[in-house]
């Protein structure tokens, strides 16, 4: 996030910051750091912020949000989109829900729906934009 924040001409003042400050409280922060982060990790149950929400009430929340939403999962599968009701960049039909995305997709726009999943999937690309 900060490389996206941050302009690179700022980089090294800042690695030059996080190196004084983790030498100041010792040789060893960063192991001692890391640590406890893993020990927090393993020995807390995390729950998901919608832990207690139900199904309804996340997808009317979901749905108010000003912008239009598609959830495809690991599988390549949808699994949500959001304002089924309202006007779309991208219309979909209720039946696109539970279907593999390129099946949902018009054909000439097939292959660059893949080489979407792949960037996301080798991390290349956090965000497709259709409008």
């Amino acid at each position: 996030m900060g490389l996206r924040l941050f302009p690179e001409s700022m980089s090294e003042r800042l690695i030059a910051g996080f190196e004084a400050r983790e030498a100041a409280l010792g040789a060893d922060t960063r192991e001692r750091y890391h640590t406890l982060a893993q020990k927090i990790t393993a020995d807390a149950r995390l729950e998901p912020l919608s832990y207690a929400l139900e199904p309804a009430v996340m997808a009317a929340m979901l749905d108010t949000l000003p912008v239009e939403l598609s959830f495809v999962d690991a599988d390549d599968t949808v699994r949500y989109f959001s304002q089924e009701t309202q006007d779309k960049i991208f219309p979909r039909q209720r039946s696109a829900l539970g279907m593999g995305v390129e099946n949902c997709q018009p054909s000439k726009s097939v292959h660059m729906v893949k080489q979407i999943i792949a960037d996301f999937k080798a991390g290349s690309r956090e965000a497709a934009d259709r409008s």
